[in-house]
């Protein structure tokens, strides 16, 4: 293995290895707009992800009007009151608690733009035909992890 290779993914672990379940956002001013190429440059990047039978079972939304990023805050904040008080085993709770996250959801409103990924589990193929798409929960969990990947990679979180 050339030393390039190790190099490469050291730089990549590096630059992973801080997360601590917040958000950063290192785009100058927190809601500069962020050049719409590069959002798609890293959405094209997750659109290369494996997926079952090849059929790329997601469909990526982005989210930059204030008042659509307030619902959705409002209603992640809703689920997650749910989720904290009735839902979650205390042994979930008890691996959160070091990661500090809460109910409150601010950063769904501060950051620049939203990515709404959709799992697709049925498409349509070009002959009219309604195809099942298999794996897709995974095929769209491998796409979210490259999306997360190429944003970091664009300086966008840190």
């Amino acid at each position: 293995m050339a030393s390039g290779d190790f190099t490469k993914g050291r730089q990549l672990y590096d630059g992973r290895s801080f997360r601590d379940g917040w958000p950063h956002f290192s785009v100058p001013g927190v809601c500069a707009a962020i050049p719409p190429a590069i959002i798609l440059q890293c959405i094209q990047a997750a659109a290369t992800a494996s997926s079952g039978a090849n059929l790329q079972p997601w469909h990526f939304v982005v989210v930059t009007d204030p008042q659509i990023k307030r619902q959705i805050r409002l209603a992640s904040e809703q689920e997650e009151r749910e989720f904290y008080a009735t839902l979650a085993p205390k042994e979930w709770l008890d691996a959160l608690t070091p990661l500090g996250t809460d109910e409150q959801k601010p950063f769904l409103e501060i950051a620049p733009c939203l990515i709404a990924i959709f799992v697709e589990r049925y498409g349509t193929l070009p002959d009219g035909r309604r195809v099942k798409h298999y794996y897709a929960t995974e095929s769209v969990g491998i796409a979210t992890g490259i999306l997360i990947t190429a944003i970091h990679n664009a300086g966008l979180l840190r």
